[in-house]
């Protein structure tokens, strides 16, 4: 090797990243309260592939341990060179929501559209079949290369499965791609795969205008996936009023306002 080439520091900077790259893979489902039981079969596929565009990293010194799960992905996301996007940080505005460790609650009504969609096996459903069944609706909207709020939001469900329990079987949980142009139903196989989707979670996604559409009926659209706000919509069981929560709740928040409206149905 030419030393002068590993003196300049493009080499060694550029090991460093792939190494480094690893590692603010795991630190991304730390973030979002992942036991460290299950970190090495969410993170890791059986091609080996990362969940997420690959991070250039410089050297970093050892963080102290946050207290919080917005805290521990703003020293993730910190870790990342945003030189590549010539100065401008496109995700600011999501690490901003990280920051806000609070969320709202409202409630609404939507019309549902007379779309067709495609799950992450392969089964074609009308948008009304999907969430107009015999079981209350957990529903949020992702995509699979998104490297801020959408891991969080899925891990979020991913632990919503573990706190049900044996009750899991009694929801339906729903997520729906803003990015169907990547989002195929086989990348989102491999999604649900790595967040150990159970056979009440079901991804999908279909024509970007039906899509749109659907995140039009929702209220989620904002022009584009890079602007995306996380949302969590919670509804009982053949009930016309959707409960919205805005921000990143926690699992156990999910879990709770699961539980205050189907409580409030029977």
């Amino acid at each position: 090797m030419d030393k002068r080439a590993w003196n300049n520091g493009s080499v060694e900077k550029c090991l460093r990243g792939m190494l480094m790259a690893s590692v603010l893979s795991v630190a991304m489902f730390v973030t979002a309260g992942v036991s460290a039981a299950d970190l090495p079969s969410i993170v890791k596929s059986n091609g080996g592939e990362t969940l997420g565009p690959q991070f250039k990293l410089d050297c970093v010194t050892r963080p102290g341990k946050p207290q919080n799960h917005a805290d521990r992905f703003k020293v993730a996301m910190n870790m990342h060179d945003h030189s590549q996007h010539g100065g401008h940080d496109e995700h600011a505005h999501h690490r901003a929501m990280m920051e806000n460790k609070s969320y709202k609650v409202n409630h609404a009504s939507y019309q549902l559209p007379d779309v067709k969609l495609i799950s992450h096996k392969g089964e074609q459903l009308q948008l009304a079949d999907i969430l107009n069944n015999d079981k209350p609706v957990m529903l949020n909207f992702i995509f699979t290369t998104c490297t801020t709020i959408c891991p969080v939001l899925s891990a979020s469900f991913h632990q919503v499965q573990q706190i049900l329990g044996d009750e899991v079987d009694t929801v339906s949980m729903v997520s729906i791609t803003i990015d169907p142009d990547y989002d195929t139903p086989e990348q989102l196989m491999k999604y649900s795969k790595r967040f150990k989707a159970g056979e009440q979670w079901n991804f999908y996604t279909g024509s970007y205008n039906d899509v749109v559409t659907v995140e039009k009926a929702f209220d989620i659209f904002r022009g584009s996936k890079m602007n995306h706000e996380p949302i969590t919509l919670i509804r009982d069981q053949g009930g016309q009023h959707w409960t919205r929560i805005n921000g990143l709740a926690s699992a156990e928040d999910i879990v709770k306002e699961y539980k205050k409206i189907v409580s409030a149905a029977n």
